[in-house]
């Protein structure tokens, strides 16, 4: 099945699967709370939409930088203590905030998607999405 989904050489496509699947599942339920929580308040579609895209880019932002800072200081560990620990994996830190990033934004946004596009009933279909999104991830 992963090489299905990413190509023949699935060891070096795969490398940054885990921050992709970390950011995208967190950038769904996170998105869905937030949704959730302003249209259960009965606010207007537009809040719904401004406070879900500033969710979802403060949070991706704030994922990203913790999976970079959390890269680099183990980088920095290892080089403090001159063990000679080095990463065979081929990964970065700017890389892996990147993927945690790209992947909170990609997925994050379909909570919100029936709002931009004004499929109706609203909270409903965004209910729908999730739930569809979070069940093929299983």
């Amino acid at each position: 099945m992963l090489e299905t989904l990413l190509g023949d050489d699935v060891e070096s496509s795969g490398r940054y699967l885990p921050e992709l699947i970390y950011g995208a599942n967190d950038g769904i339920v996170t998105t869905f709370a937030v949704v959730a929580g302003v249209a259960g308040a009965s606010l207007s579609p537009s809040i719904v939409i401004v406070l879900g895209f500033a969710n979802l880019f403060a949070d991706g932002f704030s994922m990203g930088m913790s999976n970079y800072l959390s890269e680099r200081s183990e980088e920095d560990y290892h080089d403090a203590r001159g063990d000679g620990h080095a990463r065979t994996d081929g990964k970065t830190p700017v890389r892996t905030a990147a993927a945690t990033f790209a992947a909170f934004i990609v997925a994050g946004w379909t909570p919100l998607f029936p709002y931009v596009l004004r499929v109706e009933p609203l909270f409903p279909v965004s209910i729908a999405v999730t739930a569809c999104l979070l069940y093929t991830s299983l």
